[in-house]
Parts: C-alpha cells; sequence; structure tokens
C-alpha cells in the first residue's frame, strides 16, 4: 500500500530526471508522457499531476532548454495531443 501522495511525488523526480537527460523536447516529451500515462491508468488525477508539473516549472531551469513556455511544454506532454 503506497499513499495517493507519491505517485505526483514521483512524476515530479521523473521531470526532474528527464529534464537533465534530454536535450531536445521531442525526448522529454516522450518520456515524461509515458510516465503521466502509466500514473493515469493507476488512478492519479490530471490536475494533481499538473500541479507539480507547474511546481517542477516553477523551481527548475532544466526545462527553460527546450525554448518554450510551460503551458506549451505541457501541451507537449499531457495526454491530450
Amino acid at each position: 500500500n503506497i499513499s495517493y501522495a507519491e505517485g505526483p511525488k514521483c512524476f515530479y523526480s521523473q521531470l526532474v530526471r528527464f529534464s537533465a537527460l534530454c536535450n531536445n523536447i521531442k525526448d522529454f516529451a516522450t518520456r515524461v508522457r509515458l510516465t503521466y500515462t502509466k500514473l493515469a491508468k493507476r488512478g492519479y488525477k490530471e490536475c494533481d499531476l499538473y500541479k507539480k508539473f507547474n511546481h517542477f516549472c516553477a523551481n527548475t531551469e532544466h526545462w527553460r532548454q527546450y525554448q518554450v513556455s510551460h503551458k506549451d511544454l505541457w501541451h507537449h506532454v499531457s495526454i491530450k495531443q
């Protein structure tokens, strides 16, 4: 039994990890989308994952390398493409 709060925390840590590893937005988006999809299928709410995404954008600089706004970046990684 894992606390519900652990899923969004995992998503955040993966965002940080992927942003450090990927040098282009396509690779980053692909990896994050896979993680997002897995967590969504396990019952995590989009709003909770989006909150962690916003927290990631506000507290890290890695994502700025993709030269897009954080809303455009979310559009790249969200399931609603």
